[in-house]
């Protein structure tokens, strides 16, 4: 008997449609079994493909059979930005906490991972480098309240269409909310500066006060 997965191959399909048509990232994509979700012992881990673009991604999982194995082997899916790639203008947060905010503000793409955790991705308005996106990633975990030890550029993410076999609930990774605002690098890495990366000041016998508005996560 054949299984149908075509509302799960038209999830995948639609996020990497959407991540696509904002970036030109090269990305890899990886399986990892169900085992060594549960034990980090084992290490059952694959990589299927290796800096490919966005746009061929789901026919490469389809072509794979990605989406029997998922259900069947218990592979799950992911991706990450390609160590090859040095120029990122997505910026991805998981477990992030604070969903209205996110939602309210429009951003680039939230999926569902789990009945209780979301995946976040902020679009940029330029390419940044790997150690200054992993900057912004930490300032937006900061203002998101996400995963702190997800912040680096080469991060493994979800992909949307695929069951999370970590709970054994058969939970379908579904993308909940899209939109279109695009973020200010430039102002994210001032505020990791400002507000994050904080080193003590030398005293001084004056100091020259800023023009410059300082950001608040708001702004964000």
């Amino acid at each position: 008997m054949s299984i149908d997965f075509t509302a799960q191959q038209e999830q995948a399909k639609k996020f990497f449609s959407l991540l696509a048509f904002k970036s030109n990232i090269l990305i890899d994509l990886h399986y990892i079994n169900h085992q060594s979700l549960i034990d980090r012992s084992i290490n059952k881990k694959l990589i299927i493909a290796k800096s490919i673009k966005l746009k061929e991604a789901y026919r490469c999982l389809k072509n794979d059979n990605a989406f029997w194995k998922n259900l069947k082997r218990l592979e799950n899916v992911y991706f990450s930005f390609s160590q090859s790639q040095n120029g990122f203008n997505i910026a991805t947060i998981d477990d992030i906490e604070r969903i209205d905010e996110f939602k309210s503000k429009n951003h680039l793409c939230l999926i569902q991972t789990s009945k209780s955790k979301y995946q976040a991705f902020f679009e940029l308005d330029e390419y940044v480098n790997a150690n200054d996106l992993a900057k912004i990633q930490k300032v937006l975990q900061v203002l998101y309240k996400g995963d702190k030890a997800a912040t680096g550029a080469y991060q493994l993410k979800r992909v949307a269409g695929f069951i999370n076999t970590k709970y054994l609930d058969n939970f379908v990774v579904k993308i909940v909310s899209k939109g279109d605002n695009v973020l200010n690098a430039k102002e994210l890495l001032r505020y990791y500066e400002e507000h994050i990366n904080i080193k003590p000041k030398p005293l001084q016998k004056s100091t020259i006060k800023s023009d410059k508005k300082s950001k608040n996560w708001s702004d964000f």
